[in-house]
């Protein structure tokens, strides 16, 4: 998918895509999303997310309601760190978080 916000150009083709999540619904239930977390060359980060109806990623119909859908959404290192955070119950993910935010990782 490719998306141009603010000036900037999005595309899951060129991007390094880090990993993804799979909402915990089944595949048939309207509720059900996926999103791929990716970082741009340039080092900016993204997410390109899809699903059904009533998902984060539904898209508005006339006349009322609403129909699957998918989306680019430019995210913040913060942004991003707290989505690797809520995910890292996946191997790629927690590996994502250690080696691009070493210095925001500590210890206990």
């Amino acid at each position: 998918m490719l998306k141009i916000i603010s000036g900037k150009r999005y595309n899951t083709e060129t991007a390094q895509k880090i990993g993804g999540i799979e909402a915990p619904f089944f595949r048939s239930d309207y509720n059900w999303y996926a999103e791929d977390l990716y970082r741009t060359r340039r080092g900016t980060w993204f997410l390109h997310g899809r699903g059904h109806g009533m998902s984060p990623y539904a898209a508005a119909v006339d006349g009322g309601g609403s129909t699957g859908g998918e989306d680019i959404r430019p995210k913040t290192e913060d942004e991003i760190i707290a989505w690797m955070e809520l995910y890292q119950d996946r191997s790629e993910i927690m590996e994502a978080l250690l080696r691009f935010f070493p210095d925001r990782v500590e210890d206990a």
